[in-house]
């Protein structure tokens, strides 16, 4: 085989194509005798340059003219190879980059392309995202490459209602979302799959109903482009898993092409060379100056750290890695004198969790000099203690004898313990909102609205219910602008906190995975809705001559 296989190399230099011999993959499909005839890529990057124009940034309306990365290691290889049949070699490609190399643009391109330029009858091409709203961005710049370009003006007509751009009777380039109720019986052509990292298990099925449903054409491809992601499981993380394994030659797949640019867990993520590994848009639509940048602020926190990994380096960052930094979060202990917090802006957070585990209440304090104190409670029931410190292997019964942790009887929490803590707190204090979580709350918070005044407001845990006030929390931590009464209950649960970011950049907390032991993060849960009640609580009013100031 080996012998053979050189036969063929030597075959292929003489016939001036051996340069896109570049994996093991592709020589296993020299074997199985797939060849490259470069005119079909060629035809491809010319159809860029002539049809397409650029639809955002400073070239937008200018010829799509391709990087030479996006003609070169992408569009050349990728439609340049064919089988001994003549059909298309790849049915199939991954496509992992960082944020801001114009992934989304090409393919909005190719959409266009797989309609009118690929000669398929009746061709059916679509873009799957993972909400509608990102389903969207691609739509939108086809549509935006059809507006500015007169021969595509005639042939496309767009429908925005449905995000569709139709093509005579049986064509058309189709915005998708893992959201549709269904999408099964369609035959792709093309079928492009935008940021799959943020996919759920719901997507799953749909992403398998229309890859398959493009067995009914001659020249189906399907291509997943992403940068990566901050979950250790899913469907993402198996899909960049399995095109990482066909890159290195470990699976043996020719019908399946990839094009991966990452940095290396051991690289220097402060190295400029790193950038340049993982970044093929640097220097042409990313500068470096702003690379250098973004790489100083990555180095003020763990979470900064992360997301500069991520979007990047195209670096996957899993649960392991912290949210927030636990001796910034210590160097903010103070000694709390009680007498000098009357009268200060005061609000309230609750998370009662589950019925035998931690509940949390946390005060939190607008100091004079802008800081903000938080100031926890924490209940645990009494009858479950030795087996929350097997599990948590945390040290509850100290704490409780401490006095920093209270412990009512039962097995469950006694909701009039809390329900009469959080009264007198907000009696003693004046507050006057509290933010909770309906989940485990509907037994107090009624009352405590109704019978005693105080209002209570709900904060959806979601990504975008909680986004603004985590990151505000995370500011404060970062930079020193928070207060607290250094209870090592609230110390142990920041460090076990991570922060799930969603595919539009907002961010919620959740708990970090470790098999040995279980996490809480009730604490931080209940401080950030306190600081989401502090933060949109309304401007205090006066009026000074029939004029009010707000």
């Amino acid at each position: 085989m080996g012998q053979r296989l050189e036969e063929l190399k030597a075959k292929a230099r003489s016939e001036g194509w051996d340069r896109y011999i570049r994996t093991e993959n592709d020589e296993r499909a020299v074997l199985e005798g797939c060849y490259v005839d470069e005119r079909f890529g060629l035809y491809v990057c010319d159809y860029f340059k002539k049809r397409l124009t650029h639809s955002v940034g400073k070239w937008q309306g200018q010829p799509f003219v391709l990087a030479p990365w996006q003609a070169t290691d992408v569009i050349m290889p990728l439609f340049s190879w064919l089988r001994p049949d003549g059909r298309r070699r790849f049915r199939e490609a991954g496509i992992w980059l960082p944020k801001g190399q114009g992934k989304t643009q090409l393919c909005a391109g190719l959409l266009l392309y797989g309609v009118d330029g690929d000669k398929e009858p009746g061709a059916e091409c679509y873009s799957m995202a993972n909400d509608r709203e990102q389903a969207s961005i691609m739509y939108r710049m086809a549509a935006t490459m059809v507006r500015q370009n007169e021969y595509l003006r005639g042939k496309f007509k767009p429908i925005p209602s449905r995000k569709r751009l139709t093509y005579g009777l049986t064509a058309w380039v189709q915005a998708l979302s893992q959201e549709a109720a269904t999408q099964h019986g369609l035959a792709p052509h093309f079928f492009i799959i935008d940021e799959i990292h943020a996919f759920n298990e719901e997507g799953r099925e749909r992403l398998s109903a229309n890859r398959y449903g493009g067995r009914k054409r001659d020249n189906p491809l399907s291509i997943s482009i992403s940068h990566a992601g901050a979950e250790e499981a899913g469907i993402g993380r198996e899909e960049y898993e399995r095109h990482k394994r066909i890159n290195d030659g470990v699976d043996h797949d020719t019908s399946c092409f990839t094009y991966i640019r990452e940095a290396d867990k051991n690289d220097d993520w402060r190295a400029p060379a790193t950038w340049t590994k993982a970044n093929p848009m640097l220097g042409i639509t990313i500068r470096e100056e702003d690379m250098a940048i973004e790489c100083r602020k990555a180095s003020s926190s763990p979470s900064a750290k992360a997301d500069f990994m991520r979007y990047c380096l195209n670096v996957w960052v899993g649960a392991r890695e912290p949210w927030l930094d636990v001796a910034a979060w210590r160097a903010g202990r103070m000694e709390v004198d009680e007498a000098a917090l009357k009268g200060l802006p005061c609000y309230g957070g609750m998370d009662l969790s589950e019925k035998i585990d931690l509940t949390a209440w946390v005060k939190c304090f607008v100091l004079p000099d802008g800081r903000r104190l938080f100031i926890p409670t924490f209940w645990l029931p009494a009858d479950v203690i030795a087996e929350r410190e097997d599990e948590d292997r945390a040290p509850y019964r100290a704490w409780a004898e401490a006095g920093l942790l209270t412990l009512t009887d039962g097995m469950v929490i006694d909701p009039e313990s809390v329900k009469k803590k959080i009264v007198a707190d907000c009696k003693r204090w004046s507050i006057k909102r509290v933010g909770y979580d309906k989940f485990g709350a509907f037994a107090i918070w009624n009352e405590l609205q109704d019978k005693h005044g105080i209002t209570m407001i709900e904060v959806p845990q979601t990504c975008l219910g909680m986004n603004e006030a985590c990151k505000e929390f995370e500011s404060l931590v970062v930079g020193g602008k928070q207060a607290n009464d250094g209870n090592p209950i609230m110390d142990r649960m920041i460090s076990q906190v991570q922060r799930y970011t969603d595919t539009n950049g907002n961010i919620r907390p959740v708990k970090r995975d470790n098999a040995r032991r279980r996490m809480r993060i009730d604490g931080v849960v209940a401080a950030v809705m306190s600081l989401r009640m502090a933060m949109t609580a309304p401007k205090p009013v006066k009026i000074t001559q029939g004029v009010i100031w707000v």
